[in-house]
């Protein structure tokens, strides 16, 4: 399950009622690489294949999406829970840091955790261009299709969502997670699971978009990002560098263009 029922109170105007309220799960999950650990992360259960998968690739520990490997999990059998993913791979086929035992340590709320130096966090590459222009007015109809796949959300009002699109508007994937990157993790992990993260140029978060969101987008490719909230400072001017078109506020038929306004439609811009 991906809530838990807790018993509250609740005050309105100074009157108390004892409800029944829906929490978002955050539990632990171990993951360990050749028989070592490699990170312990909080996440909501659920998908955590697609959360390994992508955490190894936006993190760069696998350097290739089409990396093959073998993934093993460990349930608990009181809960059903996954408590540790177990990847065997080629040491030939690992990140040499990871290689050397490079760890990595998560939280549910910051995605660069671990990181020691700011030259470890990635920044710099070749600029992202996308294959097509994006047409703001499709995003309304994408940030429903994301909205209605919120079950974790419906029922707690507790987790983020991430969703992968194609650019002519086909919905590949949406994940959800108590965390905003593990959210990101999982819809990363899910395409390249479907073999489609070649397509997935378009993502969507349910929040704002700090820098690890950027990073990870630009590992998976993503040439666009579109959030329903706030942008930071950093995150616009990676965006700038990384070559991938910001966009956030974006909430009913508003939106705001925080990079490369040039790769998005339609052309007409009011002065």
């Amino acid at each position: 399950m991906t809530t838990h029922q807790v018993n509250a109170v609740r005050y309105d105007a100074g009157s108390a009622t004892h409800v029944s309220e829906q929490l978002a799960v955050e539990d632990v999950l171990q993951i360990n690489i050749n028989g070592e650990p490699f990170s312990v992360t909080m996440r909501t259960p659920g998908d955590d294949e697609a959360l390994v998968r992508g955490l190894l690739y936006t993190e760069d520990v696998v350097p290739a999406h089409g990396t093959e490997y073998r993934y093993d999990e460990t349930v608990d059998p009181r809960t059903g829970r996954v408590l540790r993913a177990d990847v065997s791979i080629d040491p030939q086929a690992l990140n040499a840091d990871v290689a050397k035992g490079r760890s990595l340590m998560a939280t549910a709320s910051c995605g660069i955790c671990g990181r020691k130096e700011m030259r470890d966090l990635g920044l710099g590459g070749e600029p992202l261009r996308p294959s097509a222009m994006l047409d703001v007015r499709w995003l309304p109809e994408w940030q429903a299709k994301m909205q209605a796949a919120q079950a974790t959300f419906t029922r707690s009002g507790g987790s983020h969502a991430a969703a992968f699109f194609s650019l002519d508007g086909q919905c590949l994937a949406v994940n959800e997670d108590i965390g905003r990157h593990n959210a990101v993790d999982k819809v990363v992990g899910a395409v390249i699971m479907q073999r489609a993260l070649d397509v997935a140029e378009c993502l969507l978060v349910s929040g704002r978009v700090s820098y690890e969101i950027v990073l990870k987008a630009y590992k998976a490719g993503a040439p666009f990002i579109v959030a329903v909230s706030a942008p930071s400072s950093l995150s616009a001017r990676a965006s700038d560098e990384l070559g991938i078109t910001l966009i956030g506020f974006c909430r009913e038929t508003r939106a705001t263009v925080y990079s490369h306004a040039e790769c998005v439609g339609p052309e007409e811009v009011s002065p």
